[in-house]
């Protein structure tokens, strides 16, 4: 039987390179060698979840040495290129833009103190404005531009993304990352409930074949609109994950499974300090009459004695099984399994061999965008793809650009190969654009 399995962590925290103080470096150590001895038994991951802060202050070098360790992880994991989704913490954004910016300032101190009513309209007014409707989006920058290649960048048109991922029982399991940092500064290091997530980002629509899982950094006590965002939760969506407390927490409400993830990197000063990650596995199954999604998740936590990653054993077991009740569906049959009460052998994490792979698009942009900067500007310069009308322009709307002038002009296939020869991949992958030139030739 085929699983969805994710490699699931947040609060990473990655700060600038100082080789000489990283405190942290045995912790990624010993993560790396438990994902690769996790890998053995789950034979490969579907992919990553990033539940945001990834960085410590926001800082472009930061968000270098996060990809690094990120397609390491990928690799260890036999995780398909690019199946990393993430959505970004209040370490996220980069508050020296902030503290520039008194405009910036005024519209986070309106959206802050309007009732909350009144907040989707008022955020509306600002991201369909003329003049500068990113400005919003600016103190996440650097966290948009590691984002991006994996189609999670949060920008005024993309408030929310998406990702489908199909399950054993032939219905849909659609993840969505919410971006909970949108005015998040130094105000709210108080705790207050005084972030925003419009109705926007939280209409999730009900459909049998479609079952929901969520990703926010911050937990609805810290959102405004919290009534409305834990509403919303309760009723449509099965799986929520969130990050942000360093506290790890499993609970089932309403049929419903929140997951509060510890830190990968909490602070040494915290009470308690427990760098914490997980592994989780999700797929379809029926007793008797009830249709349901069996979600297992296998805590580890940093042993501070052995000084390795561990399971966090209770009741005698490494995971902890979830069955929570779907919807009927007249999709295709679902197999049948041994009830999930009874326990698992010891050791036996088996969950198929099905890889989940991008679409050669996302492939391409993951790629692209991985590249060095100066390998991203000599493709474009070699295809022809940097024009007059990019001065003044850079970063992620500069290499947007690239992307959309290659497919525009129909290159993407010469963009595969030249961003394969620079990725390592040279003659390794066949050209997907070429193929389909083929085909309608």
């Amino acid at each position: 039987m085929d699983k969805l399995v994710f490699l699931h962590l947040s609060d990473i925290h990655f700060s600038k390179p100082e080789p000489t103080f990283d405190l942290d470096i045995e912790l990624r150590n010993q993560i790396e060698l438990d994902v690769q001895r996790m890998t053995d038994g789950f034979q490969q991951a579907t992919g990553i979840l990033l539940c945001g802060d990834i960085a410590f202050s926001g800082a472009r070098d930061e968000y270098d040495r996060a990809s690094d360790w990120i397609k390491k992880l990928q690799r260890l994991a036999a995780v398909e290129d690019g199946n990393v989704w993430t959505v970004p913490g209040n370490h996220d954004v980069n508050r020296q833009t902030v503290r520039k910016s008194q405009i910036l300032q005024d519209v986070h101190a309106r959206l802050r103190g309007i009732p909350e009513n009144s907040i989707n309209e008022q955020l509306k007014q600002y991201l369909n404005d003329e003049l500068e409707p990113h400005i919003l989006f600016e103190p996440i920058k650097n966290y948009n531009l590691f984002a991006v290649s994996f189609d999670c960048d949060s920008t005024p048109e993309q408030l929310f993304w998406e990702k489908d991922l199909p399950l054993n029982d032939g219905s849909t399991l659609k993840i969505r990352g919410l971006n909970s940092s949108l005015i998040s500064d130094e105000s709210d290091d108080d705790e207050r409930r005084s972030l925003i997530l419009s109705s926007f980002q939280i209409g999730f629509q009900e459909d049998a074949s479609v079952t929901y899982m969520s990703m926010c950094h911050h937990p609805p006590h810290l959102i405004r609109q919290e009534d409305e965002f834990e509403d919303c939760l309760q009723a449509r969506v099965a799986v929520q994950l969130f990050g942000h407390k360093h506290r790890q927490r499993l609970n089932v409400i309403d049929d419903r499974l929140r997951i509060s993830a510890g830190a990968v990197h909490p602070s040494r000063r915290e009470s308690g300090w427990e760098p914490r990650y997980n592994w989780v596995s999700i797929y379809a199954d029926s007793i008797g009459d009830q249709r349901n999604l069996i979600v297992e998740v296998w805590p580890r936590i940093w042993d501070q004695t052995r000084r390795t990653f561990e399971p966090e054993v209770k009741d005698g077991r490494e995971s902890r099984i979830f069955p929570l009740p779907l919807k009927p569906w007249q999709g295709k049959e679902i197999e049948e399994h041994q009830p999930h009460a009874l326990p698992r052998e010891k050791g036996d994490l088996t969950v198929g061999k099905a890889r989940y792979l991008m679409e050669p698009k996302r492939k391409l942009v993951y790629r692209f965008l991985s590249l060095p900067y100066n390998q991203i500007i000599e493709i474009a310069v070699t295809l022809n793809l940097l024009t007059d009308k990019d001065k003044g322009v850079e970063g992620l709307e500069l290499f947007k650009r690239f992307i959309e002038r290659a497919e525009k002009r129909e290159m993407m296939d010469k963009l595969w190969d030249a961003v394969e020869q620079k990725y390592g991949n040279a003659n390794a992958t066949e050209n997907p654009f070429g193929k389909r030139e083929l085909e309608r030739s």
